[in-house]
């Protein structure tokens, strides 16, 4: 019953987010999370319970970013990372946990890029890259897993831009554009990163990264 009750209060506060309605978004999955909290104090060597509770603060960490909410996005991040990295300690071979420890490390790495610490968010980047490579080892070099490492080099090259480290976010829009031309090449490049993921990287590098750049600007992510 109460794991019924934080996946719909979850699922809610995400709908409600995609709305706008952001106040009714932070109650419903503040009290996801509590609910997650209490079922994994209940049994604390359940593993859905502890992938549902970091999940919750996950969400909960990308709606407190989006509302600039920063204090609370950051706690509740620091806390699902930590989540993470637990799962990977129990069952190295677990795909659903590297998959948790990819996501999460994703918005801290955005969270260490907002508050301008560059080598916090190049720490923390490593680490969600790492998680990526070993998706895709353990998904065989699936088409899928492939393309999720790009988005995520997408979104660093975009960090490292904000804190003006021009090599740094030309190395991963390289990176990301290189992956998606060896899709495109193998006819594995979805229909949407085609239209809009691989030329939106693609101008990335051809007017960030070429040369001469134009004024620097904040890129918004």
């Amino acid at each position: 019953m109460l794991a019924a009750r934080a996946g719909i209060l979850r699922l809610f506060g995400e709908a409600a987010h995609k709305t706008g309605r952001s106040a009714v978004a932070r109650a419903a999955l503040d009290k996801a999370i509590a609910v997650n909290r209490a079922r994994r104090a209940a049994a604390p060597d359940d593993p859905q319970r502890l992938r549902k509770l970091t999940t919750s603060l996950w969400y909960a960490g990308v709606v407190h970013r989006t509302n600039q909410r920063l204090a609370e996005a950051r706690a509740a991040i620091a806390e699902a990372v930590a989540l993470a990295r637990a799962m990977v300690a129990r069952d190295a071979a677990d795909a659903g946990a590297w998959q948790m420890l990819a996501i999460t490390s994703e918005v801290q790495a955005q969270l260490f890029a907002d508050a301008g610490d560059a080598a916090g968010n190049a720490a923390i980047a490593a680490e969600m890259l790492a998680a990526h490579d070993r998706l895709v080892a353990l998904a065989g070099a699936a088409p899928g897993a492939r393309r999720s490492r790009a988005a995520s080099l997408r979104t660093q090259g975009s960090n490292r831009w904000n804190l003006r480290d021009t090599q740094g976010a030309c190395r991963a829009w390289r990176d990301a554009l290189a992956s998606y031309d060896a899709l495109a090449a193998a006819g594995r490049l979805s229909r949407l990163d085609t239209n809009n993921a691989r030329p939106e990287v693609a101008g990335l590098v051809r007017q960030l990264c070429a040369g001469a750049s134009p004024p620097w600007r904040r890129i918004d992510i």
